[in-house]
C-alpha cells in the first residue's frame, strides 16, 4: 500500500509541474511549453538560450505523453511506468543545463510543488 501511495505521490509531483494557481483558482490540465517554461525562467532566472532548451525540453516531453495516452491500453501500470520515465527523463535534461544556483533554486521548486500535491492529496481523502 506505501508503494502505491508513494507511486501516486510522485506521479501527482511530476504532474504538478503541468498545474498552477491563476488568480487564486486551481487550474486543470496542462500548461504549454512555452507556459512552462516561462515560470521556469521567472523562478530560476534563466538566459534566454536556456529558456529556449527548456521549451524544446518540454515540447519533446509533451509529444511523448501525447503518444503514450494515445497508445493507452487497460494496462494503467505500464502506462504510469512510462509515464514516470518520460518525467525523469524530462528532469533530468532540464537540470543537465542549469547553474548551480539555478539547480539549487529548481529541486526547491520541485520540493513545493510535492507539498502541494501532498496538500491537496489530503485535502481530497478527508472529504
Amino acid at each position: 500500500m506505501k508503494q502505491i501511495i508513494k507511486g501516486l505521490l510522485t506521479i501527482s509531483v511530476l504532474l504538478s509541474t503541468f498545474l498552477a494557481c491563476s488568480g487564486g483558482e486551481e487550474r486543470r490540465g496542462p500548461f504549454s511549453p512555452e507556459e512552462r517554461m516561462t515560470r521556469l525562467k521567472e523562478r530560476l532566472d534563466l538566459t534566454d538560450e536556456q529558456a529556449e532548451h527548456i521549451k524544446q525540453i518540454f515540447s519533446e516531453s509533451n509529444e511523448k505523453m501525447r503518444a503514450l495516452r494515445d497508445s493507452f491500453t487497460a494496462d494503467r501500470r505500464g502506462a504510469r511506468e512510462e509515464m514516470m520515465i518520460i518525467r525523469r527523463e524530462t528532469d533530468e535534461k532540464i537540470k543537465a543545463i542549469l547553474f548551480d544556483d539555478q539547480l539549487e533554486a529548481y529541486e526547491l521548486f520541485q520540493e513545493e510543488q510535492r507539498q502541494n500535491v501532498r496538500r491537496r492529496f489530503q485535502e481530497r481523502n478527508r472529504d
